[in-house]
């Protein structure tokens, strides 16, 4: 193997599992660089008009009236870029949108007068009043969270949620691929297990909710996202380029060549090959989208 040593590749490996994420640290190896919320702004847009289309809307919870009739207060945890936000902000003026994230990617001057933007962390707890917020929603962070701390983000956002008031999460969780994506998928998803976090959490969200005393109405509604034309159609092929800007983000491949054993060279040769396997191959990711409510008191 040419470029970089073993030695070196098992050190980035190392480093890459053992990482503790700093909101001050620009480490690439910080656990949110292994969720689609990579920091990388036209990912974070392509995710958000892929979702929307998929589930033909924004949310799924019964809400719509309200936020138009205004006073409704939502809040987005892991905002990101802001586009999930910007979009809604821009519907419902008379509404108002709060976005945080540990990342300040988001705008901060040219934005709607009814979107906030606050820097922070959920893990140490989020700065509003207790039953704050009408609706409280995550999108793609499954990934951001180890076992551990899911208990309490969940918590979390039951206490700012209003009674009344609905929570919504949105992930990905891969099902079918074939042997060339399943080296990328099954390295990430062991990458995951290793820092004890569970990629495939989102698919028992709902039952996990269910247990919480405050929370009722609980939905999930599951979309396949196909991947390239030949078996997912035009939108096939978004999703194939939404994988393809993650895998082959530098801190990503960076990252994951190392824990392959491979460098990265190999990486983007084998990842050259991906394309043209899903166009033979069925690969199916399934869109978990999870909602519920708090009980009135």
């Amino acid at each position: 193997m040419g470029g970089t040593s073993s030695k070196s590749r098992k050190n980035k490996a190392n480093e890459l599992l053992s990482y503790k994420p700093d909101v001050k640290d620009e480490n690439p190896f910080a656990i949110y660089y292994m969720a689609l919320n990579t920091g990388d702004v036209d990912i974070m847009h392509l995710v958000h008009f892929y979702y929307k289309y998929i589930w033909q809307g924004c949310f799924s919870v019964p809400l719509e009236a309200k936020l138009i009739e205004g006073d409704v207060k939502v809040l987005d945890v892991g905002c990101g870029a802001g586009t999930w936000l910007l979009d809604l902000s821009t519907q419902y003026m008379n509404s108002k949108f709060v976005g945080i994230d540990i990342m300040p990617i988001f705008p901060v001057e040219i934005k709607p007068e009814n979107l906030e933007f606050i820097e922070g962390d959920v893990l140490n707890g989020l700065p509003f009043d207790d039953n704050t917020f009408d609706f409280v929603h995550q999108e793609t962070m499954g990934l951001s969270w180890t076992k551990d701390n899911w208990p309490f983000v969940i918590s979390e956002y039951i206490r700012v949620t209003k009674p009344g008031g609905y929570i919504q999460f949105s992930d990905p969780d891969v099902v079918t691929y074939g042997p060339i994506l399943g080296k990328f998928f099954e390295s990430m998803r062991d990458v995951c297990k290793l820092r004890n976090v569970d990629g495939h959490y989102i698919k028992t969200l709902d039952k996990v909710l269910e247990n919480y005393d405050e929370i009722t109405n609980v939905c999930k509604d599951t979309r396949d996202a196909i991947m390239c034309d030949a078996f997912g159609g035009k939108v096939g092929n978004v999703w194939y380029d939404i994988n393809h800007m993650v895998f082959t983000k530098d801190e990503i491949a960076e990252g994951l060549s190392a824990f392959m054993n491979i460098t990265k060279e190999e990486y983007f040769e084998l990842w050259s090959k991906v394309e043209q396997e899903a166009k033979e191959s069925r690969s199916v990711t399934l869109l978990h989208r999870i909602s519920c409510q708090k009980k009135y008191r």
